[in-house]
């Protein structure tokens, strides 16, 4: 389907990228194109991500969204998370019909196609094609495209047609993808971490230690994942947090986790904490003795 649907864009090539990619890259915009420059130096203008439904939502006229003018006209998104990032994908008025947002559900995973946008200092991506994926074997597949990808970029073997400017080429294209995770590698011992109070709807990369105060039923989706929601909770208060697959089984009711590299999601107007593909969770030895359920921020957000 996705083969034979790509003939129709012939504009620009769709380079098969991490969202981290793309989200770490520099939004370039000049009155006649637009395009982000990778951590690795690669110039995009449309991009092919795969990833999991992490949230979704969808706004009719007239019910606005903060910083969004939506008032006369439908507005939708998803956030995908692909393990290294998360990214919005925006859809208005006839394309929430095109790409059936109404029939596409948190915990499905999918390979879109799409342009690459900024708004408010938000990249997001403006879809061009959506596709549900069955395969269990994708996201191997798809690691081994990635890098195959900047493998061929480095060795010069793909050359981008528009020229990268002189300041900005010393700024990006000088520190790989590689190096910026060098610099990110965490001494445990001596995590800069969050408190729960402090948490934002636009948190990345946090750190904390919370006890689990509740757990809900374990769900399993469409395609075979298991995730259950808990309440954890510190001091200084409590967040709904979303747990997926082998986690579940290390999941204990009162015991203290250690979360690196979490990040914020939000669906139904709650807030949740997730655990991405490099993240971790893991039993603390620093335990958090009393909590404050009560300042639950998930809930004071709706």
């Amino acid at each position: 389907m996705i083969s034979n649907s790509m003939e129709r864009f012939k504009k620009e090539t769709a380079y098969k990228l991490s969202i981290i990619d793309i989200i770490r890259g520099k939004f370039i915009k000049f009155e006649d194109r637009s395009y982000v420059i990778t951590p690795f130096g690669l110039n995009i203008n449309r991009a092919r991500i795969f990833g999991i439904i992490v949230d979704k939502k969808i706004f009719k006229q007239d019910q606005n969204e903060e910083n969004i003018d939506i008032a006369k006209k439908d507005y939708g998104y998803l956030i995908i998370d692909d393990g290294t990032e998360t990214i919005r994908i925006k859809m208005w008025a006839e394309d929430i019909d095109k790409h059936k947002l109404h029939d596409l559900n948190i915990g499905e995973n999918l390979d879109v196609i799409g342009k690459v946008r900024e708004y408010n200092e938000e990249i997001y991506i403006m879809p061009e094609l959506i596709h549900k994926i069955s395969n269990p074997n994708w996201e191997l597949l798809r690691e081994l495209e990635k890098k195959e990808l900047k493998k061929l970029f480095k060795n010069k073997k793909i050359v981008n047609k528009v020229n990268i400017p002189k300041i900005l080429e010393e700024n990006v294209t000088t520190r790989s993808l590689s190096d910026e995770k060098k610099s990110e590698k965490v001494d445990f011992n001596g995590l800069n971490k969050i408190k729960i109070k402090d948490l934002t709807p636009t948190s990345r990369k946090i750190n904390l230690i919370g006890k689990i105060i509740e757990t809900e039923e374990i769900r399993q989706t469409s395609n075979n994942n298991k995730v259950m929601n808990a309440l954890l909770g510190d001091e200084t208060g409590s967040v709904f947090l979303t747990i997926w697959n082998e986690n579940i089984e290390k999941t204990k009711k009162g015991e203290s986790y250690l979360i690196i590299n979490g990040y914020m999601s939000s669906f139904q107007t709650k807030l949740y904490l997730n655990i991405g593909k490099y993240g971790e969770f893991k039993i603390s030895n620093e335990k958090i003795k009393e909590v404050n359920a009560d300042n639950n921020i998930s809930l004071s957000s709706s």
